[in-house]
């Protein structure tokens, strides 16, 4: 992931990307003010293609100071909550009620970490969270802060809201969580890490986002595992992170109408849902996945 940013920006430096690429939502405006990608406005109006037709989240990534600079490809959601139901049949926990909200799942996490081989020891635990440096973390906490109703920065973007009651209470939270019943490691733990652990069955539940679901299947086969919604608040509601990608134009592309005739095919209703792995941008492609 960081690997294919530095080589595309690298490229794009040196005149050399290529006609079409995607970016992650969150690298559209670096891109865009950068000069690297051109806008579609025109391309859009000509078209007639509307914004309507995908998530909203999805198309205001593409948006950067009142332009247009990507169409939406996928999208994809931080924070779900993956939970082993073999492990929550071993400790008595309903195999089909995953935790709604925070305190269950606190409660949830400490009858799921335990001394399974008898050595004095906790070697099973009921989460994996992570702090390490990565983007992961970022998402998680974030998650969290914003299903309790708080914030990173006020809503005219001018201060930073964290030390606020709802963001303090959200980080309290997680730190809880960290400490009661997750592994030791946890500032420098990653999400690769805590998703190697949940596959080797030593945490009951892990946080992530959608596209580890074909990662587990594939390192965990005999794994009876489910999906949820990230524990709210009692008060709150689950919040996750939006993610995806974007298509866009090189600005130095020599190809530009046939790259836009190539972005419109590809994002279209029929097309979309077969060339992705996660949810479609488009939302009448999405239906199959939602239904």
């Amino acid at each position: 992931y960081p690997v294919y940013r530095d080589k595309l920006l690298v490229a794009a430096t040196a005149g050399a990307a290529p006609e079409i690429f995607v970016v992650d939502q969150i690298w559209n405006p670096e891109f865009a003010a950068a000069g690297f990608v051109i806008p579609l406005d025109d391309y859009i109006a000509r078209s007639g293609l509307s914004s309507d037709t995908f998530f909203k989240g999805a198309w205001d990534s593409c948006v950067h100071k009142g332009k247009v600079w990507g169409i939406p490809f996928d999208v994809g959601v931080w924070s779900q909550l993956f939970y082993n139901r073999d492990m929550f049949r071993e400790v008595g926990l309903d195999p089909n009620r995953p935790p709604v909200y925070w305190d269950e799942y606190l409660d949830y996490g400490k009858k799921l970490t335990r001394d399974v081989d008898g050595d004095g020891t906790s070697d099973q635990w009921g989460s994996g969270m992570y702090g390490g440096r990565h983007e992961g973390t970022i998402c998680q906490t974030d998650a969290f802060i914003f299903s309790n109703g708080g914030s990173i920065l006020s809503e005219d973007f001018s201060r930073c809201v964290l030390g606020d009651k709802a963001s303090v209470e959200a980080m309290e939270f997680y730190k809880k969580v960290v400490d009661e019943m997750s592994p030791p490691g946890a500032t420098a733990r990653t999400p690769d890490d805590a998703v190697k652990l949940f596959s080797a069955s030593k945490i009951a539940m892990h946080l992530q986002g959608s596209w580890v679901q074909s990662t587990i299947t594939a390192r965990a086969p005999e794994m009876d595992w489910a999906v949820s919604l990230l524990p709210k608040p009692r008060r709150g509601e689950s919040v996750g992170t939006y993610g995806g990608w974007n298509l866009v134009i090189y600005q130095k592309s020599k190809y530009k109408d046939a790259a836009w005739e190539f972005i419109k095919y590809w994002s279209s209703k029929g097309i979309n849902e077969k060339v992705i792995a996660l949810v479609p941008a488009n939302k009448e492609s999405a239906d199959i996945f939602l239904a």
